[in-house]
């Protein structure tokens, strides 16, 4: 689709690419008065094949699963590919006026069988983010599991706020080779561009004098 248009090229990354841009403050850190937020995104095909990415700025890591039914169908995605990506998305997120985003995450790879062992993998990441990481923290959740569903697979996630971002549908809809690369792809470029929706609504709840995810923005801030 057009919107999505950019996503749909080769996963590689361009060596010819200019670096990121040097990062500035940050409007989300300026709306959010020091509460961090994390990203839990995911696609699911219904057939079975699915992923979900997990990026934790404050902690400089991120986690990725693929679920592949099939033990025997290559695993595509790896750490180094990730780093690439995560410049490429964050570079992208920049571009468009969204908050400075950590140049690296340090990324970890799982690719479990079905969705109950790619929760628990989930949930580890979780529960060592909140006992390393002492700054108030919110969720973004993305992806066709809302996040009140989410909260009953994912224990650790009722210890969040969290907020639903819209979703989009063609993300679940992989092609037929190097889905992984091309869902991983994706999911990066969802994960870094999360902070400016998050930066605008934020700013839109604090005009309002509106809670955002169950917390109070202070207005004056």
């Amino acid at each position: 689709t057009g919107e999505v248009g950019y996503l749909d090229r080769d996963p590689e990354a361009d060596p010819s690419a200019a670096p990121p841009p040097a990062a500035t403050t940050s409007p989300l850190s300026l709306q959010l008065a020091g509460i961090r937020h994390i990203v839990l995104y995911s696609s699911l095909d219904g057939s079975g094949r699915g992923l979900f990415a997990l990026t934790l700025p404050a902690a400089e890591r991120g986690v990725l699963v693929v679920l592949q039914p099939s033990s025997a169908a290559a695993r595509e995605v790896t750490p180094a590919l990730l780093e690439r990506l995560w410049r490429e998305a964050r570079a992208a997120a920049a571009a468009e006026g969204g908050p400075a985003e950590p140049e690296r995450l340090s990324w970890e790879v799982s690719y479990e069988r079905d969705a109950l062992d790619a929760g628990r993998t989930l949930q580890r990441a979780l529960l060592a983010y909140r006992s390393s990481v002492r700054y108030p923290s919110l969720v973004v959740v993305q992806g066709p599991v809302p996040s009140a569903r989410l909260q009953r697979d994912l224990s650790v996630l009722q210890h969040f706020p969290a907020l639903d971002m819209p979703c989009h549908a063609d993300d679940s809809r992989y092609p037929p080779l190097q889905w992984q690369q091309r869902a991983a792809r994706r999911a990066l470029h969802r994960c870094a561009g999360a902070g400016l929706w998050l930066a605008e609504r934020a700013a839109m709840c604090r005009y309002a004098h509106a809670p955002l995810a169950n917390l109070e923005l202070d207005p004056s801030a």
